[in-house]
């Protein structure tokens, strides 16, 4: 992060569907920033598919700021360090399986 002002928020999918929306995550989680880093650690996940979106809610008001044309004004990511042309990253970019006992997912916020 480029500070540590705030927390991070991350949506965690486990199908399209919940990545884009059209249903609830499978978890969201939040996370406070130490050394400009956030770390997240998931207990008990099921081996299966899913993908990650993550931003840096500097302000701490809950929400993606967005500029008047949508284009966000604060920092954000996603698993496999996805990146979108005109809007979020494609599921199928993002997507990863977990599939071992520990799993490290590495997303570079910008």
């Amino acid at each position: 992060m480029k500070s540590n002002d705030g927390e991070v928020k991350l949506a965690l999918a486990n199908s399209r569907e919940s990545y884009e929306g059209e249903k609830e995550y499978y978890a969201g989680l939040s996370s406070k920033i130490e050394n400009n880093k956030a770390v997240f650690v998931i207990d008990s996940l099921p081996f299966g598919e899913y993908a990650i979106k993550v931003y840096h809610d500097e302000n701490s008001n809950g929400k993606l700021d967005k500029n008047f044309m949508g284009i966000p004004k604060e920092d954000y990511g996603f698993s496999n360090n996805a990146t979108g042309m005109f809007g979020p990253a494609d599921y199928d970019d993002a997507k990863f399986i977990f599939n071992k006992e520990k799993m490290t997912i590495e997303i570079d916020i910008n």
